[in-house]
Parts: C-alpha cells; sequence; structure tokens
C-alpha cells in the first residue's frame, strides 16, 4: 500500500516514527473549526522521508534562478551539485549579486574593521534549519574562519532594552545567589516591568480564543493573554530588533506559531500557555515542528549527492554547537561572495547581473517557461524550471504576463494575496567605528539594546530600532586575533569508519543504481585517509594544530551600529527620508544621550536600504495557501519561488533551508510543490520527550 510522506510523496518504505518518543499535543486532528493548527501525531503516524531518487529529474535540463541574493545564490549552488549535468542561468537586476548580505573592510588608523551592511550574526540551531547553513559553510571550505560567541560571553548574557530613559538589563538565567538576587530587584525595581509579574500570574485564567479566530496580530494576541506591559515594552522591543516591525500589523500564526499552537491545544485548557510552556520545560520536553524533522532527515540523505566532506561537516559543527551566535572573520558577505565565486567556476552556470526580468510565461504544451527582461537589456530565454526569490509584486507580474498570453485572467483572490503580502520596511544602518576600546559604558557590556515602541519620543526622536555593540560579537579585537587549538585524531577516524560502514551497507542492498554512490563513497573514503596522513603523519600523534581566525578586526577600537526606521517610516515618500550625511548626525545624537558617548567617531558610514524586511501582515499563511493555487494552476509547478517573502522567516538560515530544498523539489521531480505547498494545511506539532533516544537538538 502507498502511503503518503511528510513531503506529500507516495512512499512504500517501511513504516516507522521519525521520532522514537513523541506525545500527542492534542487529542484530535485539526478540523476547520478547532482551536489548534496542531495534529495528533502517534508513533505509527508518522512516516519514513522518501529516500532520494537514484537519478536526478531528466526534466531538468535547463534551469533559472531569479535573484542573486543569498537565497538565489544558494539554490543555484545546490541545482549544481544535485543535478551536475543541468544548465544554470542566474539573473539579477543589480550589478552586484549577493543582496542584503553586504560586508565592508575598512582601513582605520590601528589596523582595519569590518562594517555589515546586513545580517551579522548566525543561530546555530542544528535540530533546525541551522544545520543547512552548517551544510553550507562546509561545503564552500568557509569552516576555517567561523568565529563564535560563546554562550558565556557578555555578548550572549547581557541583552539590554532602553527604557523609559537609560538602559535595562534583561534578567536572564542565574548562575549563582547575586544573579538570582540582581533578576528579582530588577524585576521589583525597574519600571519596564510595572504590572509584568501580575499579568504573567493572571495568564493561566485569560480565556482561549474562540474558535472561530484563524489567526490575530502578535500585539493583540500578546496583550491578551499577557498585559500591555509585556507587550509594549518588550515585545515591541524585540519585534524591533528582528523584523523592524509593528506587531500589531504582524501574524502571530506566522512568526510565534508554537505559543499559537499551545493556546490553540487542548492540553492548554487548565494550565494556559504560559504554564505549560515551564511544564514541557521541567519535564525536559520540546515543541517540534514536523517539518524540521522531516527536513533533517532529508538533509542527512542527500549528503551524499552535495558530495559533503564529513570532516569540513564535522569540524563546523564542533566549532558553532555550543556557541550563541557565530559569524565570518571577512563577514557574512563572504558567504555570498563565496557561493558567486564557486558558481563562476562551473560552466555549467550562467551569471546574467543587471538584468532584470519581468516577465514568466509559461508553455503548457512544451512545459517551459520564457523569460523576458527589460531596463534596457533585453533578453529572452526559455527554461524548464524556474525559481524566483523576488516579492509579490514581481510575481504578480510573471502571472499575469502568462496568463494574458493565454486570452486568460488569474484568480481574484491571488491577486488580491499579493497585494496583502506586498509589504516590507526601509531600515536606515548606521556604522561607527571608535578608536577607543573601551568607549562603551562597563557597566552595559553585551549584545547591545533595542528601543520599545512605548519609549517618550523626546527620549527616542530618530526613532530609532536598537543599536548594537558590534565589537562584542566579531570576536576578539586587535592584531593577535589567532587562535590554535588542538584537535583529536579520533574526529577524523571516526568519520572514516562512518564512511566505510556506509559503503558496507550500499554493497548489501539490492539496486541497480548503486555504481555512483559507490564510487563518491570510495573517493570520500580515500581523501579522508590522505587527510589522515597529511595531519597525523606519525602513528604516535595523536592531535593536530588548527589555526583560527579570532575575530573580524584588527583595530582596538569598538564599533557600533545604530539601526533607524523600520515601520516608524511607513508611509514615507523617498524624499521624506534622511540622507546619509543626516543619518550619521543622527546616530551620534542618540549615542550621546543614550550612552553618553560624546568622542567622535574615526569613521562613520550610512546606508539606506528600501523595502529590505518583508512583514507578514495577518492572515499570511492563507494568503501563501492562494497564491500557492495560482502558481499550480499556472506554471504546473515549473515556477516555484523562496526567500523571505515567502518562508514567513527573514533569517539568513531560514533563507538557505528553503534554498535547499528548492533545490531538492527539482531533483525529486516534485512538480505538486510550487515552494508554498506548506500552507496548504495546518502547521504539524509533536512533543519530544527527553526519552527520546534520537531527540531533535
Amino acid at each position: 500500500m502507498l502511503l503518503a510522506g511528510p513531503f506529500g510523496r507516495p512512499n512504500n518504505a517501511p513504516s516507522r516514527s521519525i521520532i522514537r518518543c513523541a506525545r500527542p499535543l492534542l487529542s484530535q486532528p485539526w478540523t476547520p473549526h478547532s482551536r489548534s493548527f496542531c495534529y495528533s501525531h502517534t508513533l505509527g503516524s508518522l512516516k519514513t522521508v522518501p529516500k532520494p531518487r537514484p537519478s536526478p529529474n531528466p526534466l531538468a535540463k535547463d534551469v533559472a534562478v531569479i535573484g542573486g541574493g543569498i537565497t538565489g545564490l544558494t539554490t543555484a549552488y545546490y541545482i549544481s551539485l544535485y543535478i551536475p549535468h543541468a544548465k544554470i542561468t542566474i539573473y539579477d537586476k543589480s550589478d552586484k549579486l549577493g543582496g542584503w548580505m553586504s560586508s565592508e573592510k575598512l582601513a582605520v588608523k590601528d589596523g582595519h574593521v569590518l562594517f555589515e551592511w546586513g545580517p551579522r550574526t548566525l543561530r546555530p540551531d542544528l535540530g533546525g534549519s541551522g544545520a543547512a547553513t552548517a551544510n553550507l559553510i562546509a561545503s564552500l571550505g568557509l569552516y576555517n574562519e567561523i568565529v563564535p560567541t560563546p554562550k558565556t560571553s557578555p555578548a550572549a548574557t547581557n541583552r539590554y532594552i532602553y527604557y523609559p530613559d537609560h538602559l535595562v538589563r534583561m534578567p536572564g538565567p542565574a548562575t549563582g545567589p547575586m544573579s538570582y538576587l540582581s533578576n528579582i530587584v530588577t524585576l521589583l525595581t525597574e519600571p519596564i516591568f510595572q504590572g509584568a509579574i501580575g499579568s504573567m500570574l493572571a495568564e493561566p485564567f485569560v480565556q482561549d480564543r474562540s474558535k472561530a479566530l484563524r489567526d490575530e496580530s502578535v500585539g493583540h494576541f500578546l496583550e491578551r493573554r499577557f498585559g500591555k506591559t509585556i507587550t509594549h515594552n518588550l515585545a515591541s522591543a524585540f519585534f524591533h530588533g528582528i523584523y523592524a516591525g509593528n506587531l500589531y500589523k504582524l501574524s502571530v500564526e506566522t512568526l510565534l506559531p508554537r505559543l499559537w499552537a499551545i493556546e490553540g491545544g487542548e492540553a492548554n485548557e487548565s494550565m494556559g500557555v504560559l504554564l505549560r510552556m515551564v511544564d514541557m520545560t521541567l519535564k525536559g520536553q520540546k515543541l517540534v515542528n514536523l517539518s524540521d524533522v522531516a527536513f533533517r532527515e532529508f538533509n542527512s540523505s542527500l549528503h551524499l549527492a552535495e558530495g559533503l566532506n564529513l570532516i569540513k561537516h564535522g569540524e563546523t559543527m564542533t566549532r558553532i554547537q555550543n556557541e550563541s551566535v557565530y559569524t565570518l572573520a571577512n563577514g557574512l558577505g563572504s558567504l555570498a561572495a563565496q557561493l558567486k565565486k564557486v558558481l563562476g567556476q562551473n560552466p555549467n552556470v550562467t551569471i546574467r547581473a543587471g538584468c532584470p526580468i519581468e516577465s514568466a510565461v509559461f508553455d503548457k504544451a512544451s512545459k517551459t517557461i520564457t523569460l523576458r527582461g527589460g531596463n534596457g537589456n533585453e533578453t529572452s530565454s526559455t527554461h524548464d524550471y524556474v525559481i524566483s526569490t523576488l516579492g509579490p509584486a514581481p510575481l504578480h507580474n510573471f502571472l499575469e504576463s502568462s496568463a494574458t498570453l493565454r486570452q486568460a485572467s488569474i484568480s481574484p483572490s491571488v491577486t488580491a494575496s499579493c497585494t496583502h503580502v506586498n509589504r516590507a520596511v526601509t531600515v536606515m544602518v548606521v556604522n561607527l567605528y571608535y578608536k577607543e576600546p573601551d568607549i562603551i559604558p562597563s557597566q552595559y557590556s553585551g549584545f547591545g539594546y533595542l528601543i520599545p515602541s512605548s519609549v517618550p519620543v523626546d527620549q527616542n526622536p530618530e526613532r530609532a530600532l536598537g543599536v548594537i555593540f558590534g565589537s562584542e560579537s566579531s570576536g576578539q579585537r586587535g592584531p593577535d586575533n589567532v587562535l590554535k587549538v588542538e584537535v583529536p585524531r579520533s574526529i577524523i577516524r571516526e568519520h572514516i569508519k562512518r564512511v566505510e560502514r556506509s559503503l558496507s551497507d550500499l554493497e548489501a542492498t539490492q539496486s541497480d543504481y548503486k555504481e555512483e554512490p559507490r564510487r563518491q563513497l570510495k573517493s570520500m573514503l580515500s581523501t579522508l585517509k590522505e587527510k589522515e596522513k597529511i595531519e597525523f603523519p606519525n602513528d604516535s600523534d595523536e592531535t593536530t594544530e588548527m589555526v583560527t581566525l579570532l575575530g573580524q578586526d584588527t583595530a582596538p577600537g569598538t564599533k557600533l551600529t545604530v539601526m533607524i526606521g523600520g515601520h516608524w517610516w511607513d508611509g514615507w515618500q523617498e524624499t521624506d527620508y534622511p540622507s546619509e550625511s543626516e543619518a550619521v548626525e543622527m546616530a551620534k545624537s542618540l549615542l550621546a544621550r543614550h550612552l553618553n558617548i560624546m568622542t567622535e567617531p574615526e569613521v562613520a558610514k550610512a546606508r539606506l536600504a528600501r523595502n529590505c524586511i518583508p512583514q507578514y501582515p495577518v492572515g499570511y499563511r492563507q494568503d501563501m495557501a492562494n497564491i500557492h493555487r495560482g502558481l499550480m494552476s499556472e506554471y504546473q509547478g515549473r515556477l516555484k519561488v523562496a526567500g523571505p517573502w515567502w518562508q514567513g522567516a527573514v533569517g539568513v538560515n531560514d533563507c538557505i533551508r528553503k534554498a535547499k530544498e528548492i533545490a531538492r523539489d527539482i531533483r525529486e521531480q516534485w512538480d505538486e510543490h510550487s515552494g508554498l505547498e506548506r500552507y496548504q494545511k495546518p502547521q504539524e506539532w509533536v512533543v519530544i520527550d527527553p526519552s527520546d533516544p534520537d531527540p531533535v537538538q
């Protein structure tokens, strides 16, 4: 009997549980009228993820990627690995690839300093999307550039919010009697927490949402359950830091899905959200989205197709798994730069920079898509598959251009959904470098601080979102930012054993498609053994020395980043935005008022990032479901979407994971997937018990 696997493909593999010790969150499946967006799962109901095809999709001979940011570059990279003979073309309207991932190294008096103009740190998250980023870093050979921020560092333990006129350290895990006492004093004396304790004590008695409510704003959800203090003073600051957005306009089902699921679960009826979370924490349980489990399994199954070097992979995991966050010695922009370099060396890859795409017309007879460019760079090319990383407005143009040629029209619901989700905010990023290494007051050592919407205007006339203490999370400063570490021989020997076991298992299988996997495994085994000889030349050698860069900056001073604008600028015209020089003065004024920094920076630069962070409005998942149906109707799965506009998350990890999933979908010829297929059904969750011998980390 054929069974539907987690990705919707028929699967006749033996039935087993992905999670061995699962506890259902609900006792009944979700229905359109139930309060929850979770499914109940028993051990037998979780099916094995389908095994990869023995050979790639034969129809994917020519693939186009529209957009050369981190999502587009990663998608093209994995397609080149998964479908080696495919011709790949990358189109981007800009002359410079990389999107928002941009790092700039500047010479200063005592060395150099690195400014980030986009994302600056990554979370390990090896049980979820972070595993995809770790794989990519290993595959590109960038693991030696990893600069971690330890969980014990001030940048990890000290997070601040500015309210109402000073920085307040957020209570963290108590490490002893004094830190415990400090947390209590802060909660009882700081105005930012006034009323918060009472709201949390009352939360278990808050009435659950209406059964008919399918989504609501983050702000309304948090205010309803936890009160105005927590919502306005704490949560708004958090959402300023990640989305630069107004939490009363963002979807809670999309951005806080675990809280939304817990409130809707039947297990919550007598406990409330907060006590349910505490109960799970005390029991060591985790609420896990099944898509994370499925991704982890399929991700592992494609390591062979990626040609993933297990030594590099192991070294990458070792460096980041116990850290708070990490970055790269040459900035996160080096990740995009390395992708571009590797793709540029591939004869099957063509990069068309400065070439915007205006239409994508599908021929239902040949099942090909013709792309046409404009803006003085006229082009017309036909492809078997197209991946678009652009936003809703360009996608709507693609749909309309294709339908119009057939003398048809797209569904009004698709048009309405594209319009509804076509929202993004603009942020001014100001980077400053001061030659003084200790210019930040010592009592405020940490990652930085965020500014909630409840701060009075006279304390934030610049409408800043927050300040990042960049030097605290970019590694060791100064000319001696190099570390030599000892790596045990046991690591490489364990990798050799794993490959030998895989080779043995392969030989024992009955398959007509063993030749290519056998060749790759033997090549990998040979490489590992050669690596062992080089790194450990003597039989008695049990360790080898590895050189690690400890930081981004050889200059010993301090770098700060001020973020301004976001949702505060909603409705502004282009002429309303401050100039770059005005933004620098605004940042200096804010730092003087908040941190008493009166010194002039040695270097100060600003950049305006227009429409850089998509916003996810209430009803986002339903909009995505509508657009999925529109894509399937018009392109029959040959045009897929990826990137932050479509995944309900803005993080680099999420972009890389989605890129990998899209490349996998094309390799497997999953033409029922558009990149939005997961929105067709409610999110699925399961509680993982600590007794599980193979938990999601």
